[in-house]
């Protein structure tokens, strides 16, 4: 009965933050600066979308991650010491999330012209995927088997989407049936299908759910 209860509560816990974690999304996406410039080009305003997604999930896994109480309360583990565990995998994901969500938002802000330099926005979105390389080799020998088996059905399953979606939309605009693809589409495509994957991936295995 209190296993239940528990399950119950965690799933309110997360309805709510998933309300507000769409609420900020579309907040702060209408506050993007430039964001009349970004919204006349499909391409930067799928990247800030996918970007906004990346930060706030980011924001709220590092800070639930490093309180060990909210952690328990909240994510799907079993009591303060499994999220004690979990702590360190918890942060660095936050920290790699903020960083590629920031980098995108830039490329997005850089992509209309004038308000940013691109070689900002390069040099974050390369600084993003270097430390996203870096943590992830850091926090390989701390992943259980679990952890460590979603981590690869997760880019299987992100390849298998981008390269469907790929496939689709290289053949409709050769053939004048679809949208050109452009090289911030590129870019939301490869970001966007790497969370598909990684919510294919947990939610596969059961980590989605509440316990």
């Amino acid at each position: 009965m209190e296993a239940s209860q528990n399950a119950w509560r965690k799933f309110v816990l997360q309805a709510v933050i998933g309300g507000l974690l769409g609420f900020s999304a579309g907040y702060f996406g209408l506050h993007l600066p430039g964001v009349e410039r970004i919204a006349q080009q499909p391409g930067a305003l799928a990247v800030a979308g996918v970007g906004l997604i990346y930060l706030l999930m980011g924001m709220l896994v590092g800070l639930i991650g490093a309180n060990l109480h909210a952690s328990a309360a909240i994510l799907n583990v079993a009591d303060v010491e499994d999220a004690r565990a979990q702590r360190p995998v918890l942060i660095a994901s936050g920290v790699v999330f903020v960083m590629l969500g920031s980098a995108q938002l830039l490329l997005a802000i850089a992509a209309t012209g004038g308000l940013l330099p691109p070689t900002v926005a390069i040099s974050a979105m390369a600084l993003a995927v270097t430390m996203t390389g870096v943590l992830s080799w850091l926090q390989w020998s701390q992943y259980d088997e679990l952890l460590k088996q979603v981590s690869w059905e997760s880019s299987a399953f992100a390849l298998a989407v981008l390269g469907a979606l790929l496939l689709g939309w290289a053949m409709l605009a050769q053939f004048g049936t679809g949208v050109a693809i452009d090289p911030m589409g590129l870019i939301a495509l490869l970001m966007g299908s790497i969370l598909v994957g990684t919510f294919v991936a947990t939610g596969r295995r059961g980590l989605l759910k509440s316990v």
